[in-house]
């Protein structure tokens, strides 16, 4: 390219166009995470049958991988009087009343297997955490990122991902614009003179749509006006996915004329 004459010049020094490609870098990091989670989860069950649900609330957390790890069969923790202590009676009991299985080459096999899954696991989760921490990082440094963080249920991540997806506000000229390239603004079609119906949007942003959803969850824990406005399109007979895409339709109208107009979030102020 180089040798090619009058290209442009071209350097990537948008935090935007950063924080894009981190936090699109993440979200693979967490689709391959829960994959082997699932894997590890299925490995668990060959070598523990259910009993093993019963041990731990959260399969992720290190307690519960570091105690596989050193006991990744039914046979391996029956056996050890370490194990009794680290789980405590009740949950041993749970284990000898299951019993132990035939120790053969495929209980050799699960063991290497477990602590395979658990190894990249560790691995998978130590980046993402480091490339969340650079996220929030440059995050902080976007003054958009400072408006965004005064909406309730709107976080460092969540927020970057939302900033870096929209790319420049000025590539919608209005708001509506911007809904349709979320995916949350339904398209009209009409035949001739025949009535107006609308139907659902193929092309759009799957990313920007994703990370609205899961706003609009928070947004029904934390912000009562949001609750309220789902709670009365359920009662007018929508959908779950109906509503919450209406919900999402109004935090992104919130979210764009607040960096539009540079103002903070308000509450009881409509957008329109």
């Amino acid at each position: 390219l180089l040798l090619i004459p009058d290209l442009p010049k071209i350097s990537i020094t948008d935090k935007k166009q950063w924080l894009a490609k981190l936090t699109r870098t993440r979200r693979k990091l967490v689709k391959d995470l829960n994959g082997y989670l699932n894997r590890l989860h299925i490995a668990l069950t060959e070598s523990y049958g259910v009993v093993y649900k019963s041990l731990f609330k959260i399969l992720f957390a290190k307690k519960a991988l570091k105690f596989f790890e050193d006991y990744p069969t039914i046979n391996d923790s029956i056996s050890d009087n370490d194990a009794k202590k680290r789980l405590g009676k009740e949950k041993q009991d749970l284990l000898i009343q299951a019993g132990k299985w035939e120790d053969d080459y495929y209980l050799d096999t699960l063991r290497t297997e477990i602590r395979g899954l658990i190894g990249i696991i560790r691995s998978i989760n130590s980046t993402k955490i480091a490339l969340e921490e650079n996220i929030k990082k440059i995050a902080d440094q976007v003054e958009e990122m400072r408006l965004l963080k005064t909406f309730p249920g709107i976080g460092g991540i969540a927020g970057a991902t939302l900033l870096s997806e929209i790319g420049d506000l000025e590539r919608f000229g209005q708001e509506s614009y911007l809904s349709a390239y979320c995916g949350v603004r339904p398209v009209i079609w009409q035949s001739g003179t025949g009535r107006i119906r609308t139907k659902r949007r193929k092309r759009y942003s799957r990313r920007l749509k994703g990370i609205l959803y899961f706003i609009s969850l928070s947004q029904i824990r934390l912000n009562p006006e949001s609750r309220a406005y789902y709670e009365r399109k359920i009662k007018e007979g929508k959908t779950h996915w109906q509503a919450m895409n209406a919900l999402s339709r109004q935090l992104i109208k919130i979210i764009y004329y607040m960096l539009k107009n540079k103002t903070p979030y308000q509450r009881n102020i409509s957008v329109n």
